[in-house]
């Protein structure tokens, strides 16, 4: 089962993948103000991406990826029959499923990461929001930075709230409002994620 991303190219190259069974391998994998318990992750916006060693915190797709084997521990060959792919149709192979773990420079915060793909015809690194959250984890966007919490007390009403379905969150509005802009033609209210997706080969 295919799913998409939405991606600015060339700054961030956005994926999707696939499950927990090695035998399946269809994408299964697994955002939100604000009183802090216990902040596990911070980035702060940077100047210039590594995209070598940095890890880009994605909300559309469903598994953490890595471009770097050597980041990876507790490795295993990728036996499934599923690959990336671009939006100029070419096709990156998922060589291997491993695990690692991400520590911030502004702290000495060390967060375990497990079932990371590796793909070696990728040129950065995913972190990806559906995967965290499922792991119990509360991931918060900022204009200046995003925090993951192992614990996060909400105290206040939202003024938007959507679900999650698979591996993606959806924001539904009223019809009217959907038409209205339709017809100026001025937002898009759904992102065709287009750039990169993970199809059985």
């Amino acid at each position: 089962m295919a799913k998409s991303c939405w991606s600015k190219k060339k700054s961030v190259e956005n994926n999707v993948v696939t499950s927990n069974s090695e035998e399946e391998w269809d994408t299964k994998a697994f955002f939100a103000v604000v009183e802090e318990e216990e902040l596990a992750l911070t980035t702060t916006m940077l100047g210039k991406i590594d995209y070598e060693n940095d890890w880009i915190v994605n909300s559309g797709c469903s598994n953490h990826m890595t471009c770097g084997k050597e980041k990876l521990h507790d490795l295993f060959e990728y036996k499934g029959s599923c690959v990336v792919v671009t939006t100029n149709n070419s096709k990156s192979p998922i060589a291997h499923v491993g695990n690692t773990v991400v520590s911030p420079q502004n702290n000495d915060t060390k967060m375990p990461l497990q079932n990371v793909y590796h793909v070696p015809g990728m040129k950065t690194n995913l972190l990806l929001v559906a995967q965290l959250t499922s792991s119990g984890h509360v991931v918060l966007f900022s204009p200046q930075d995003v925090k993951v919490y192992h614990n996060l007390e909400i105290k206040e009403e939202p003024m938007l709230k959507g679900q999650r379905l698979e591996s993606i969150y959806v924001m539904s509005v009223k019809t009217a409002y959907v038409d209205k802009t339709r017809r100026n033609e001025t937002v898009d209210l759904w992102h065709m994620r287009l750039s990169m997706s993970v199809t059985p080969s």
